[in-house]
C-alpha cells in the first residue's frame, strides 16, 4: 500500500516508540514541557529536541526512553523494515487525527495515535453509523456458547451491525465466521502485527478478513504475539464497541479484561447465562453477581444499539416536527401524509421492536394501511423483521 507523506512520518513514529518504548505517558510528559507539541515532532529535528531536553527538567524514565529515540541508525532500520512489509502485504496506517480514526476511541483516554490494518477500513465508519458490539469469549467453548453466538452475530449482522473480537478460537472465531457466513461486518482487533497469523489454525479465518472484513493493530508489522499484549488488545475491542457481550468466561478468563474494560469506559456488558456446575463459565456468572446485565434475548441488544445510535447520530429517524405529528395523529390523523405516518412508525420502533398489532395500536392505523407502508418501509431498509417483530435496520 503507497504511504504518503503524513503516513511515512506516523510510520517512523511508530518504529520509535517500538525502539524506545515511547508511550503516550512518555509524549504527554513532553508535551508538558514545551518541548514538542505534537507526537509528529519526535520523527523532526533531534538536535533541536536534545536542546530543549537539556534546558528541562524531566522525568528518569522520560530520560531513558528519548536515549533510545536519539538513536536514528537503529530507528531507521526498523522504519525501513515495517515501510517494506507494509507496501510487501497492503497494510494501511490511521493516526489519530486522521477521519479513518474511530469515533468511539476518540472519546477515549489511552488510545493508540497510531495504528495499522488490513482489509476494509470503511467498517470503521460502519460502526459509527451502524453500531458495534464486541462479542468475546473462552477459547474452547461449550456447544450452547457456540450455539448462542452463531444466533446473535448472525441477528447483528442482518442488522448491519459491526461485530468485533479478537480472532482467537473458540467464541472469537465463531463470532467472526458466522458474521461473514451472514455477509455482515467484522472486525478483528490482534495482539500482535496485522501481518501475523495468531493462532496458526485460523489462516482460513484470517483470510477471510482480510478479504471481507477488517483486522486493526496498535502493534507494528510483523511484530509477535506475546500475552503481555492481550490486556492492552482487550481494551481496543471494548472502547471499539458500543456494547459488549460475554458469551462464555472462566474464573480466570482474559475475557474478563475485556468485561472490565467496557465497564470502565461507560459501555453496558451483557452475559449470557449458564449453568452453574461448569468451571469454564464461572467468571461470567460473577460478572452477573456484579452487576452484568444478563443477555436473555435479542431484543434487548437491539434496544442498546438503538440508544447509542440516537445519542450519537441525534434522532435520524424522526422528523424536527415528530411532537407535531404525534398530536396530529390525535386529533387529525386524516391530515398526515404516508411519509408521516412512516415517521411515526420509526419513532415507535426507537423505543423496542414491535409486532405488527403493537405497532397499530400505538400508532393508531388500520391493517391496510400499517402494511402498505410497512411494506414501504423494509423495502427501502429502514425497518426489518425478524421472529415476528420489526425493528430498524440503523440505516440513516
Amino acid at each position: 500500500m503507497a504511504l504518503n507523506e503524513k503516513n511515512m512520518i506516523d510510520l517512523k513514529f511508530a518504529a520509535l516508540r517500538f525502539v524506545a518504548a515511547m508511550d503516550r505517558k512518555c509524549v504527554d510528559e513532553l508535551m508538558t514541557a514545551g518541548i514538542i507539541s505534537h507526537y509528529r515532532d519526535l520523527c523532526g529535528d533531534i538536535d533541536e529536541i536534545k536542546e530543549k531536553v537539556s534546558k528541562n527538567e524531566l522525568s528518569e524514565r522520560t530520560r531513558e526512553r528519548l536515549e533510545l529515540a536519539f538513536d536514528q541508525s537503529k530507528v531507521n532500520k526498523v522504519y525501513e523494515s515495517y515501510q517494506k512489509e507494509m507496501e510487501d502485504k497492503n497494510i494501511g496506517i490511521i493516526a489519530d487525527d486522521d477521519d479513518d480514526y474511530p469515533w468511539a476511541w476518540r472519546q477515549l483516554s489511552g488510545m493508540p495515535p497510531v495504528f495499522f490494518y488490513k482489509g476494509n477500513k470503511e467498517l470503521l465508519k460502519q460502526c459509527y453509523d451502524k453500531g458495534a458490539v464486541a462479542m468475546v469469549g473462552s477459547r474452547q467453548p461449550s456447544a450452547y456458547g457456540k450455539q448462542a453466538t452463531k444466533d446473535f452475530a448472525d441477528h447483528l449482522a442482518q442488522k448491519g451491525v459491526v461485530i468485533v473480537s479478537g480472532m482467537a478460537k473458540g467464541i472469537d472465531r465463531g463470532a467472526h465466521a458466522a458474521t461473514l457466513n451472514s455477509k455482515g461486518a467484522t472486525i478483528a482487533i490482534v495482539p500482535g502485527g496485522v501481518d501475523v497469523i495468531y493462532p496458526p489454525e485460523n489462516q482460513d479465518l484470517y483470510k477471510a478478513l482480510c478479504d471481507r472484513g477488517l483486522i486493526i493493530s496498535e502493534l507494528p508489522p510483523m511484530q509477535t504475539v506475546n500475552k503481555r499484549y492481550f490486556p492492552a488488545r482487550n481494551r481496543l475491542i471494548a472502547g471499539l464497541s458500543d456494547i459488549t457481550l460475554i458469551m462464555e468466561a472462566g474464573e480466570y478468563s482474559g475475557t474478563l479484561h475485556t468485561a472490565s474494560f467496557a465497564a470502565s469506559q461507560g459501555k453496558d456488558v451483557f452475559v449470557l447465562p449458564h449453568a452453574i456446575y461448569s468451571q469454564n463459565v464461572m467468571g461470567g456468572l460473577y460478572l452477573i453477581r456484579d452487576g452484568a446485565e444478563i443477555l436473555t434475548d435479542k431484543e434487548s441488544i437491539d434496544s442498546r444499539i438503538a440508544e447509542c445510535l440516537l445519542n450519537r447520530l441525534g434522532d435520524y429517524c424522526r422528523k424536527d416536527n415528530i411532537e407535531e405529528l404525534r398530536e396530529m395523529s390525535q386529533k387529525a390523523p386524516d391530515k398526515l401524509e404516508d411519509d408521516q405516518w412512516q415517521e411515526l412508525i420509526l419513532d415507535k420502533l426507537t423505543v423496542k421492536p414491535m409486532t405488527f398489532d403493537e405497532l397499530s395500536e400505538g400508532v393508531i392505523l388500520d391493517f391496510t394501511k400499517l402494511s402498505v407502508l410497512l411494506a414501504d418501509l423494509e423495502k427501502r431498509q429502514k425497518v426489518l423483521m425478524t421472529e415476528g417483530k420489526y425493528s430498524l435496520t440503523f440505516q440513516r
